[in-house]
């Protein structure tokens, strides 16, 4: 006993004075960020070089990796006559790995296409070359593009899920219906809303939580929607549920099938009433009404489309 007396505190001793890299280093692998292929004319010089930098700092803030500089990976290809296109095959990843001792590469693409820009980023394994993560995002902006990068670093990273695409879907003519997610695109007002809605009863205040701490479909950014929006959402016609509700159901069950398992299908909106109260909207007496923001309801989200 008196020994492991001694030896407790020597132990703590020793794990206050190791470096903190060798205490985490266990739970990151060492990658590094090649410069981006960019196809199509972006108007922008340098732009591969660009994207790699920030997509540096978008991984640096993930936590998940340990990284090794970007220009001096590029003097090791270009001393090593690899290339620095982007597309690296399975000799280039097994090549890199040895030199910089890295176990995985992050590099990819910029394309133009029209007015659609795409930026994919792919984590290749320098062990076999093979692609372990893909992410992507589109868009016709391109001053957008400094603010996906950390999307798509949080997307190789694992810590979100990648934007699910329009492509295939169920249209119409005034809404898209994204096929096995819990998403329903309203192209009149502009909108993607929540198809289902919170588990759970909600405060306002707790409401606008939910939807703030909301990732659905690869995105983040998340509301409250206004009264005007989701009293939009209302249905001429109604309908006499089978299911929890004994009355009438004003909202289009094809679009929001689980509305029909509520016994209350009420919503808060983030349209206040001075500062204690705020509206929420019943879907089964198609009416608008205030209450006090200690009130409980359900929440159904929404974001722009656009």
């Amino acid at each position: 006993m008196y020994r492991l007396y001694i030896l407790v505190p020597i132990f703590l001793i020793i794990l206050l004075f190791l470096p903190y890299n060798v205490l985490t280093s266990t739970k990151k692998i060492n990658v590094a960020v090649l410069e981006f292929d960019v196809k199509g004319d972006l108007g922008i010089q340098d732009a591969g070089s660009i994207i790699a930098e920030w997509m540096i700092n978008s991984v640096h803030k993930t936590n998940e990796y340990n990284l090794k500089e970007r220009v001096l990976l590029k003097k090791i290809l270009v001393e090593q006559n690899l290339g620095m296109s982007g597309i690296v095959d399975k000799k280039t990843a097994s090549k890199i790995g040895q030199i910089y001792g890295v176990k995985g590469i992050i590099t990819g693409s910029v394309i133009k296409w029209g007015k659609t820009i795409s930026v994919t980023a792919r984590l290749i394994d320098t062990d076999n070359g093979s692609i372990l993560k893909t992410a992507k995002v589109t868009t016709t902006n391109i001053e957008k593009i400094p603010d996906e990068i950390d999307d798509l670093a949080l997307i190789i990273a694992g810590k979100q899920s990648e934007r699910i695409p329009v492509t295939g879907a169920d249209i119409s003519e005034d809404r898209v219906k994204l096929p096995q997610q819990d998403i329903i695109i309203n192209k009149d007002l502009g909108l993607m809303i929540q198809g289902g809605q919170s588990k759970e009863l909600l405060s306002w205040k707790n409401a606008h939580m939910y939807c703030s701490q909301l990732s659905l479909g690869g995105y983040s950014d998340w509301r409250l929607p206004t009264k005007g929006e989701l009293m939009a959402l209302m249905t001429n016609k109604s309908r006499v549920s089978s299911r929890s509700i004994t009355g009438k159901l004003y909202i289009d069950i094809k679009d929001f099938p689980s509305t029909l398992d509520l016994k209350r299908p009420n919503f808060w909106t983030s349209t206040q009433k001075g500062t204690s109260f705020a509206f929420f909207v019943s879907f089964s007496d198609k009416k608008t009404e205030y209450d006090d923001k200690t009130a409980n309801y359900h929440v159904k989200a929404v974001r722009s489309s656009k």
